[in-house]
């Protein structure tokens, strides 16, 4: 299936297009279909002050009924109206849709008994939310005799759309995080459904990837976030009008009629836990195409959430639920268990990608009504216990710091020249401590002291940790050392077992070398090391990744190298302009760009004392200078969708 071409305008001023269209296709008389808050919009005088003659229709409730929209096909027909728009939430866009579709039906028969055809009649849809996507779906709903209706068909997709991002400053702040999660879970079960397409899952991709970026900007009002979450919503109805939604949705509506949820809190709430099962079960994979493409899709929001594990994803799904201040219910009787059990579709169920029986329902609403309003310090903790999925960055960076502690004391003890660098540098000025998210510990070092520390730490080092780098292992698999607690931990990275010395945190330390003279050659010599450490991560089994072309290449150069072959290959590169005059020196072990890395040396000739979780320690006295290379707006927060950490440690016994 392909979507339907619609005229879509967005931006700001956006709704002044509305004129336009109405001449272009010589309206006389249109039918505004608009609810409640239009007295309150900001275009109300617009519109009014327009060269048409508007018919209004506003006489349906949130959750319009048959017999509403009854009532606003006889206002259609009665004023000989020959256009419709429809201008607020998605009550409104699905009442104008479906007085588009029964317009120039039998009004002596039930409008849902009848055969639905097209009755051309033009829509252009204003929506003033950004969450269903209504304006871009060929669905609609409305209640007959208390019973919901879905009423679909390709002809109602409205014709045109105006995503003005004006109407979202005054939204009150429930309904935009409501909504903005309506858009979310579609956007995520789109991408998961069975029913999904290349074209969906770009939708999804898009929706997904927009919202995540701009969540806290969205809150402030911030005019171009407003703008990208209008059209990311947008992106996430188009993919829903492919896919339909899955079993989040399916069994969010009793939710919302149970327990007054808004429609996406109520979806929002059920999503985690349906993702969670079905990462567990993808044995029951129903999807045609089979468990491994369902795999692909856990792998593809492993990317668009940032994590490396499924597991983690689900958790930063909880972490945004969490920032959004999102209560779960409480099960107010416990009746009520069974009637949302019973309550869900099996129509939306044929569309999930792994198959959900009745104990299967019983056992995600037990974790969503289980959860209450503590559900981040009680339930979500024993889900990260029980799963080591993520872990806790306070504890973890308590440890990080005891070890950064200890290394102050011995660099002061052999008299080695030490500073704070990237992510712990950019924590120390900008938080005077960790970045809240970040859970590891980067130092940097001239590469005189760095051979220093490593000759000094042969010899003298407490038993508590261990020393891995080059010249202590010759399975070492980067190029930066790593001070590692050698006592048990709970923190552990288990890829790196059978390399690592210890699996148990610790903190990076890189050595500071001369930059080559030229920018061609400073390219040259950091692409050539860069290359060398990717082959290194493939020749230890640091990482098995090499489905792309250049890693695969670089697979079956790996072959002609030893390891030890490779670190010493690495450490004569980094030092081959040590030796020659150079007023620059570089980071190579950074994943960072080399222009990024590389800096004036004079800003580390002296040390300045800096502010670090009430400790004082030493950074260059170019800080703000280095920060600014590397970072460039370093001040600034990123956005909500990159706070997190990131070197997937586990929790748990090994």
């Amino acid at each position: 299936m392909t979507f339907k071409n619609q005229e879509i305008y967005s931006g700001y001023g956006s709704y002044r297009k509305i004129p336009e269209i109405l001449q272009n296709n010589n309206v006389k008389k249109p039918l505004l279909v608009c609810d409640s808050a239009f007295d309150f919009l900001f275009i109300k005088d617009y519109i009014k002050g327009l060269d048409a003659d508007f018919v209004y229709f506003s006489e349906f409730t949130p959750n319009p009924l048959y017999e509403d929209i009854k009532k606003g096909v006889c206002v259609f027909r009665e004023n000989n109206c020959d256009f419709i728009i429809s201008i607020g939430g998605g009550s409104a866009i699905d009442v104008a849709k479906c007085i588009k579709l029964y317009a120039k039906m039998d009004d002596s028969i039930n409008y849902l008994e009848q055969e639905y055809t097209d009755s051309k009649i033009p829509h252009l849809a204003v929506p003033t939310t950004a969450g269903t996507g209504s304006e871009s779906t060929r669905y609609a709903v409305c209640y007959y005799e208390g019973n919901k209706q879905s009423v679909t068909h390709e002809s109602i997709i409205p014709d045109f759309v105006v995503l003005e991002p004006q109407f979202l400053e005054t939204l009150p702040q429930y309904q935009k995080k409501a909504t903005l999660l309506d858009a979310l879970c579609q956007g995520i079960e789109s991408l998961w459904s069975v029913n999904s397409t290349e074209e969906s899952m770009e939708y999804s991709k898009e929706a997904i990837k927009a919202i995540l970026a701009n969540v806290e900007a969205y809150f402030r009002n911030e005019k171009a976030a407003l703008e990208k979450i209008s059209v990311a919503a947008n992106m996430a109805g188009k993919a829903i009008n492919i896919t339909q939604t899955t079993a989040a949705h399916a069994m969010s509506y009793k939710v919302t009629s149970l327990y007054g949820l808004a429609h996406g809190h109520a979806a929002a709430v059920c999503l985690p836990y349906v993702w969670r099962y079905m990462i567990e079960n993808v044995d029951k994979c129903i999807d045609p195409r089979g468990s491994e493409h369902l795999l692909k899709i856990f792998d593809v929001l492993d990317e668009l959430f940032y994590v490396d594990e499924s597991k983690q994803a689900v958790y930063r799904f909880f972490r945004l639920l969490k920032y959004l201040e999102v209560e779960f219910p409480k099960l107010s009787n416990p009746s009520d268990m069974d009637v949302l059990v019973k309550s869900v579709n099996p129509v939306r169920l044929k569309n999930n990608p792994v198959a959900l029986d009745e104990k299967a329902i019983t056992e995600i609403y037990t974790n969503v009504f289980c959860v209450g309003n503590n559900f981040q310090k009680k339930n979500i903790e024993k889900f990260l216990k029980k799963y080591h999925t993520t872990y806790e960055v306070a504890e973890l960076q308590q440890i990080s710091l005891n070890t950064l502690k200890y290394v102050d004391e011995f660099c002061r003890k052999h008299n080695i020249k030490y500073f704070l660098a990237e992510g712990t540098l950019l924590g120390a000025v900008r938080h005077k401590g960790f970045i809240p998210w970040d859970d590891d510990i980067d130092i940097c070092m001239m590469r005189e002291d760095y051979d220093r520390f490593i000759e000094c730490a042969k010899a003298d080092l407490d038993d508590k940790y261990v020393l891995d780098c080059f010249e202590t292992n010759d399975k070492h698999w980067t190029i930066c050392a790593k001070l590692l607690i050698n006592e048990k931990s709970k923190f552990s990275i288990k890829r790196l077992r059978g390399i690592a010395l210890s699996t148990y945190p610790g903190i990076d330390i890189f050595a500071l070398d001369n930059a080559p003279a030229s920018a061609k050659e400073k390219s040259r010599c950091a692409n050539k090391i860069r290359a060398l450490r990717v082959m290194l991560w493939l020749k230890t089994g640091y990482s098995h990744d090499y489905s792309t072309f250049k890693w695969f290449i670089l697979k079956i150069l790996s072959f002609f190298y030893t390891v030890k072959g490779l670190q010493i290959r690495i450490d004569k590169l980094m030092r081959k302009y040590n030796t020659s005059d150079s007023d620059e020196v570089i980071n190579y072990g950074s994943l960072y760009p080399a222009g990024k890395e590389c800096f004036q040396k004079d800003l580390f000739s002296e040390s300045a004392l800096v502010d670090f979780e009430g400790y004082k320690f030493p950074a260059p006295k170019g800080y703000k200078e280095v920060l600014k290379n590397t970072y460039n707006d370093f001040e600034s927060l990123p956005p909500f969708s990159r706070r997190f950490p990131k070197h997937s440690f586990f929790v748990g016994e090994d």
